[in-house]
């Protein structure tokens, strides 16, 4: 709890490694992204970096020790209250008008809401009416949790009445569904259906499976979830509509051979869901506990069992490809390590896959060296 300790401590730390001046190196790139990460705007960011000081960090000690308390205690309107002093001490601006206002449309747009519905909050979000928001998303996120689809429903119904944004089923619910089924990949038709079949009533019906399908597909059963999900609400075939679909798009963004993937499109159906439905769900369980090596060997399974390709020929060898031309490297180096690719060889190269997808797209340039370091002895390059 002691602020201003803790700051003279981080300011010792970086005058003894050499780091040169806590606020520069240290304070202002943390203060920075914190603010963007929740949504403040561009300009009110710049304007709290540029008032960062020691004496009004040491003036924010209260507001941080609030945030922290408030965070675990889930006190929203006191968390609001620390987010105002925090704008106020640093200049940046009202409250409402650089990051009430601005975090709430992200919000809403990333769940999937209209920009026509979003632009509205300029209006109808302000001062007066946002301290009446916190008692609905507590109650909004204990409904939620519980998986009761109408006290949701009430909640937001409450929520959009005093903010003017219409009916939560046409402007929220159903865009949220939308892109969901839309990222995992499923066919467009059947995206599109969601904005008639999805109703109040049936909302009643698949309360249980909702929370779980925007989530983040990591129950015990996701796969039996989509297809009652796509039953209850008349969809067509899950396996047509959706798990086809999706891991064709999967296999199109690795950069698996096009023949692989048309196979995978004809004999991918209802019967054949059956037998993969097991390695489909490992696949899940994987993600849940971040287990990037079980994801690509149970993936090669599925895909093995879908095609009836090799998984080097077809998988690996496209992928590795795609990974090597995206990072610039020569095309006769890159035919010269598929070439060395063998099924004996990608025993001990799954795990360097895992290293190119995962650091490349963190843009870790130390672990993208490793990677390929380990790669080449491996190949024998």
């Amino acid at each position: 709890g002691n602020v201003a300790g803790a700051i003279g401590a981080l300011e010792s730390m970086c005058d003894i490694v050499g780091l040169g001046d806590a606020i520069v190196v240290l304070f202002k790139p943390a203060l920075q992204k914190k603010l963007l990460a929740i949504g403040v705007s561009i300009k009110a960011v710049e304007a709290a970096v540029n008032n960062l000081t020691k004496d009004s960090l040491e003036k924010l000690g209260q507001p941080l020790q609030q945030l922290l308390i408030n965070g675990a205690s889930g006190d929203v309107s006191q968390t609001m209250d620390a987010l105002e002093s925090i704008c106020e001490v640093l200049n940046m601006g009202a409250a409402i008008d650089v990051l009430f206002r601005p975090a709430m449309q992200e919000m809403l747009t990333s769940s999937g809401v209209s920009s026509a519905v979003v632009q509205k909050l300029n209006y109808t979000l302000t001062e007066e009416n946002v301290k009446q928001l916190p008692p609905l998303a507590q109650v909004l996120a204990s409904e939620a949790s519980s998986g009761n689809a109408e006290g949701c429903l009430k909640a937001c119904d409450e929520a959009f009445e005093l903010l003017e944004l219409g009916d939560p089923m046409e402007s929220l619910i159903v865009p949220a569904v939308q892109q969901k089924l839309s990222s995992l990949g499923a066919n467009p038709t059947a995206v599109d259906m969601v904005r008639t079949t999805l109703t109040r009533e049936k909302l009643k019906e698949i309360q249980s499976l909702l929370p779980e399908v925007v989530a983040g597909l990591t129950g015990d059963d996701a796969v039996g979830l989509f297809e009652d999900l796509f039953k209850v609400l008349g969809l067509g075939d899950a396996t047509d509509a959706l798990f086809s679909p999706a891991l064709q798009k999967l296999l199109r963004s690795m950069g698996a051979d096009a023949e692989a993937i048309a196979k995978v499109k004809s004999t991918f159906n209802s019967e054949k869901l059956e037998e993969v439905k097991p390695t489909m769900q490992e696949i899940v369980s994987c993600v849940k506990v971040a287990d990037a090596l079980g994801i690509i060997v149970a993936f090669e399974k599925l895909f093995q069992v879908l095609s009836g390709c090799d998984p080097v020929e077809k998988l690996y060898k496209p992928a590795l490809h795609k990974i090597l031309a995206g990072f610039g490297v020569a095309l006769q180096t890159i035919e010269k390590m598929k070439s060395a690719l063998t099924a004996k060889k990608l025993e001990d190269m799954r795990t360097i896959f895992v290293s190119l997808l995962l650091q490349g797209a963190s843009g870790d340039a130390v672990g993208l060296i490793s990677a390929f370091d380990d790669m080449f002895q491996i190949l024998d390059l």
